[in-house]
């Protein structure tokens, strides 16, 4: 199979060449994910007009959810991590968005006048915008990081390398084990949920019932 951008040729194996088998669906969503992710490169770099595949339903897997912390699991976590970690966690949970959203975040995504979050289609899994409202205490943890005074470039720095983080995976554990909670998983894809999400969705939608 081969993938024409701009006049050069990519050659993409087919799943059978490789494996023999064909591929769970699992393993055919992450493979799609990945071309999505490239087309929609391309189209940010100006290779392709349009997004081809844009839309398009993936045959996920289901998820199975552990835990979904409520206020008192979360405030337990917030105390347990380290400084760096607490404002990263805190939106998480307050806004629901995935850990790789939160660390590739950049100021000029956001509007702390108008207490938004602009996440365009090259930004999200699904390839699809979303304006994140964000709650007061969000707003105020974004006002006190060191990083605003730029007002460009990453959200989230890392103090030692001073640039975006890449891994917090094992800093989350070590809060978790510190908070003696069981099961709390960092979102990386979509149906995170919170009750700091509900609040965002439902200010946004100015519908609270």
């Amino acid at each position: 199979m081969a993938l024409r951008i701009s006049g050069r040729r990519l050659e993409l194996p087919v799943a059978e060449d490789l494996r023999g088998t064909p591929p769970t669906p699992a393993t055919l969503d992450r493979e799609v994910e990945l071309l999505k992710r490239l087309l929609g490169y391309a189209v940010k770099s100006g290779e392709l007009k349009d997004h081809p595949v844009r839309g398009i339903q993936l045959p996920r897997k289901p998820n199975v959810r552990r835990m979904v912390l409520d206020e008192a699991g979360f405030q337990r976590l917030f105390a347990a991590a380290e400084e760096a970690l607490q404002p990263i966690l805190l939106l998480a949970f307050d806004t629901g968005m995935r850990k790789e959203e939160l660390l590739a975040l950049r100021w000029e995504q956001v509007n702390l006048e108008a207490s938004t979050i602009e996440l365009a289609p090259e930004d999200t899994k699904s390839d699809e915008p979303r304006l994140i409202v964000l709650t007061s205490r969000a707003k105020e943890a974004l006002r006190t990081l060191p990083s605003r005074f730029k007002k460009k470039g990453f959200v989230f720095v890392n103090p030692k390398s001073k640039t975006r983080w890449e891994h917090i995976k094992k800093r989350f554990r070590r809060a978790v084990d510190a908070a003696e909670l069981h099961g709390p998983w960092f979102p990386t894809s979509g149906g995170a949920s919170s009750p700091g999400r509900a609040e965002s969705a439902c200010r946004s939608r100015s519908s609270c019932g």
